[in-house]
C-alpha cells in the first residue's frame, strides 16, 4: 500500500525498486485457510437477527459461497470476509430498509468457521453488528467493539505487505480499528466488490516519498477498496489519516493536500 501523492514526487528522482519491493500482481502473497464448508453452511443456518429471525436460507447461498471459499479460486481472507457479508445481506428476505441488529454469537461463530480472521481473538471483541440496506442495492454495516481503545489487526501474519512507489518502499503493517467501524458494500457489474465509506479504520505502517520532497507517514485513512473477483489484489483509494497529524509533525501544505487529494493504487489485499 502506498500513500504518497504523485504531485509530491518528481520523475527526475525516479529509481528502480529493491527486490523486496518489486510489485508483481500475478503472484499470490498469501494462501487463505481451507474451510469446512458443510460446517459453514450449518453455522449459516444459525445466523439470526437480535430478535431471533433467521437471516438467510443456507441453500440460497451455497453456490456463491462455494465459489468464494473454493481453494482453487484466488480469494484472500479479506475478500471472503466482505463478499460473505454482502451475499448474506443481498439474499435475506428480511426488510433491511430501517436496519437490524444481528445476533452476535452466531455471527461470531460463522466468522470463526469461515476463518476470515487470522487472529481468532479479533471476532471475540465484536459486541454489536448493525445491518441496513441503502438506496438501491448497496449494503451498510456497522461493527461495534467491546473497547474504546484501538484494535490492531496485523497484516499478512505480521509481515505486512511491501510495494514500491514514489521512490519509497511502502510497508503496510496493520489495520487499526476504533470503537465503531463501518463501511458500505456495492457489487459492480464486472463482479468486483467495492467497499466504500470506511469510517473509524486506518492502515498503519511506514509510507512515504523520496525525491523532490521527502515525507514519512504512519497512518492512512481508507476511503474505498475494489476487490477484484477471484484475485488477491484490488484497487485502494486512501487519504492521509487525521491521526497521522496528531501523532507526527507535518507541514501545513501536507495537511491541506493530504486531506483533499487521494492516492489510488493496486496492491495485495489481505490480513
Amino acid at each position: 500500500m502506498t500513500l504518497l501523492f504523485s504531485l509530491l514526487a518528481s520523475p527526475a528522482f525516479a529509481k528502480p525498486p529493491p527486490p523486496e519491493c518489486q510489485f508483481t500482481p500475478d503472484v499470490p502473497v498469501t494462501t487463505p485457510a481451507k474451510v469446512d464448508f458443510p460446517q459453514l453452511m450449518k453455522d449459516l443456518s444459525q445466523l439470526t437477527t437480535s430478535e431471533g429471525d433467521l437471516l438467510v436460507k443456507p441453500e440460497d447461498l451455497r453456490t456463491e459461497l462455494g465459489e468464494l471459499f473454493d481453494p482453487n479460486n484466488s480469494n484472500s481472507k479479506l475478500t471472503q470476509f466482505y463478499r460473505s457479508l454482502y451475499l448474506i445481506a443481498a439474499h435475506t428476505a428480511i426488510d433491511l430498509e430501517n436496519g437490524i441488529f444481528l445476533s452476535v454469537e452466531p455471527a461470531r461463530q460463522l466468522l470463526l468457521t469461515a476463518k476470515v480472521f487470522p487472529n481468532l481473538e479479533f471476532p471475540k471483541k465484536i459486541r454489536k453488528i448493525w445491518l441496513q440496506k441503502k438506496k438501491g442495492k448497496d449494503i451498510f454495516y456497522r461493527v461495534t467493539f467491546d473497547s474504546s481503545d484501538m484494535t490492531h489487526l496485523p497484516l499478512n501474519r505480521g509481515e505486512g505487505f511491501k510495494s514500491w512507489e514514489d521512490n519509497f518502499c511502502q510497508h503496510a503493517q496493520a489495520l487499526v480499528f476504533y470503537s465503531d467501524f463501518s463501511f458500505s458494500l456495492k457489487m459492480l457489474p464486472n463482479g468486483n466488490l467495492r467497499v466504500y465509506d470506511f469510517d473509524h479504520v486506518d492502515l498503519f505502517g511506514v509510507f512515504g516519498t523520496r525525491g523532490l520532497i521527502d515525507v514519512t507517514l504512519n497512518y492512512v485513512q481508507l476511503d474505498s477498496v475494489e476487490f477484484y473477483k477471484n484475485s488477491l489484489f484490488g484497487k485502494v483509494k486512501a487519504y492521509i489519516s487525521r491521526r497521522e497529524f496528531d501523532a507526527n509533525k507535518h507541514t501545513w501544505i501536507l495537511k491541506t493536500v493530504g486531506r483533499i487529494v487521494p492516492n489510488v493504487s493496486v496492491t495485495a489485499i489481505d490480513w
